[in-house]
């Protein structure tokens, strides 16, 4: 009797475990788009995924002509794409949220700072919030009387001991139209207590980028910027009392890294991938485009891989431009660059894997006003969720923005590729079947078996949408190119850096 209940038993929790399986799928797997728009300026600076895969999106809301009518606002966005957003309205206060993380119990903790007006929020914000966006607890903590405010940039994860590790900026006021910034490390408790707080002063500004832990060890890293005359980035390895252990700043020729870099995907205890913005510069203009590195924790850079628009400028996201769901999905998303920001623009997603393949690229052009990417969030359906400010200038030409956010799936635009051995009387051609709907296959016929190889696929304007790498285990390789817009493509064939192979196909 007790193992015809068990096994019942264990049936019944397989049972459960599979339809909870399937209900969250369906649930999860969902595109969709929306815009919030009010008269305010809106700006989601930061996000987090929760345990039930909603996104917990943190920023400001509020009239960017009055210096003291700016709040707190968070957004929750549900996998279905339905949201709740809540303003926190404090009296005569100017407030911001800058990050938030997932506590072990499943509420939120958002952080942000408060104060008399813009540059004079003096107080670091802590709150905890449950999942309808009530308040829980609140903690404010002045900053040293030497700064005039801290905020707008804050990055927090947890540490292996389940505590928040949180990297911010202070400003110290200079004269009436000068600030410089300087570094401000906090340890809090899940309960928001503080452990350990430091301020790092250097001769020059500091702009915390992101904050990780690093894979079996304690220690924290934290890449951010040094602005001098060459505007060098710095990885800044942190013990678990937030002291700094070491610092190392690097510089790429002939073109530097901009500000603002995002890192994500530890390859190893050392080595991670990291994205920025470059140049590329031809006889007549200088393009930007956005570049992803493997570095590691000493700032030595080991290889880079060039996501470019043929004749187009494109900026990363400005806050977090790269984001990892597993090993074969990571995100990289950026924006149509353009001086003036009532010019209508494109957005870029891209899908690399840690092998840093480019494996299929999203873009989209509204036209109707300029949309820059804030930041991108990986879901738990490997999906990536951006966050965009769409750009207008109000009547009294004070800047007012938007928010969009745009959900993709990974089977949305992903280009699935294998290598196949194709009986040799049905190879056709050098690709076939040409037009084609969903796949491609292409000839490899005198590649050696176990030669390396790249495989790529432009359109004819010279966009880039898969540059893979392969090696010769058959004579075919097999492209599934439904998610390719309908149009005329050319397809690559390189190995040892030797161009073998080319030719072109049409995408019904």
């Amino acid at each position: 009797m007790n193992i015809f209940c068990s096994l019942n038993s264990s049936r019944l929790w397989f049972l459960f475990i599979l339809l909870y399986l399937i209900n969250s799928k369906i649930v999860g797997q969902n595109s969709f788009d929306f815009l919030y728009s009010t008269q305010a300026d809106n700006l989601i600076k930061n996000g987090v995924v929760d345990h039930e895969g909603s996104a917990i999106l943190v920023g400001h809301i509020g009239d960017l002509s009055s210096d003291e009518s700016i709040d707190g606002f968070v957004m929750k966005v549900n996998p279905d794409g339905s949201y709740v957003a809540k303003q926190f309205d404090l009296s005569d206060t100017v407030s911001s949220f800058h990050d938030a993380v997932i506590l072990d119990d499943g509420n939120y903790m958002v952080f942000g700072s408060k104060g008399d007006s813009g540059y004079y929020q003096n107080n670091f914000w802590v709150l905890t919030l449950d999942h309808e966006l009530e308040v829980l607890s609140e903690k404010t903590y002045e900053i040293d009387d030497y700064y005039t405010g801290v905020g707008a940039s804050m990055k927090a994860v947890l540490d292996n001991d389940r505590n928040i590790a949180i990297a911010g900026l202070v400003f110290e006021k200079v004269n009436e139209y000068q600030f410089f910034t300087d570094y401000v490390l906090y340890k809090l408790t899940q309960e928001g207590d503080t452990l350990y707080s430091r301020y790092y002063s250097y001769p020059y500004n500091q702009l915390p980028y992101e904050l990780m832990r690093i894979p079996e060890t304690d220690h924290l890293l934290l890449l951010g910027d040094r602005i001098t005359t060459n505007a060098i980035p710095s990885v800044l390895i942190l013990d678990s009392e937030m002291e700094i252990l070491n610092s190392y700043s690097f510089q790429i020729y002939p073109s530097p890294l901009s500000q603002r870099l995002s890192a994500a995907k530890w390859l190893n205890e050392t080595d991670f991938l990291m994205a920025g913005t470059r140049q590329l510069p031809d006889e007549k203009y200088i393009d930007n485009y956005i570049a992803v590195f493997r570095m590691n924790t000493s700032a030595e850079l080991f290889e880079e891989l060039m996501l470019t628009v043929p004749d187009t400028s494109i900026y990363r996201a400005w806050n977090r431009s790269i984001t990892e769901a597993n090993d074969s999905t990571i995100y990289v998303a950026g924006f149509q660059a353009f001086a003036d920001i009532s010019t209508p623009n494109a957005v870029y997603l891209f899908l690399i894997d840690s092998q840093m393949n480019l494996l299929g690229r999203k873009s989209f052009y509204i036209g109707d006003d300029q949309y820059q990417v804030w930041g991108t969030l990986a879901m738990p359906d490997n999906g990536c969720l951006m966050t965009i400010s769409k750009m207008r200038i109000s009547d009294q030409g004070y800047l007012e923005r938007d928010v969009y956010i745009r959900k993709y799936l990974r089977e949305d635009f992903e280009i699935i590729t294998s290598v196949e051995d194709y009986p040799l009387n049905k190879i056709a051609a050098k690709a076939w079947p040409n037009p084609a709907d969903d796949l491609l296959h292409i000839s490899i016929e005198g590649l050696e078996t176990g030669q390396d190889f790249r495989l790529c696929i432009y359109d004819i304007a010279g966009q880039k949408y898969l540059d893979k790498a392969h090696i010769v285990s058959g004579n075919t390789v097999q492209c599934r190119i439904d998610v390719l817009p309908s149009g005329t493509y050319v397809y690559e064939i390189e190995a040892d850096r030797q161009h073998l192979l080319s030719g072109k196909f049409i995408k019904n």
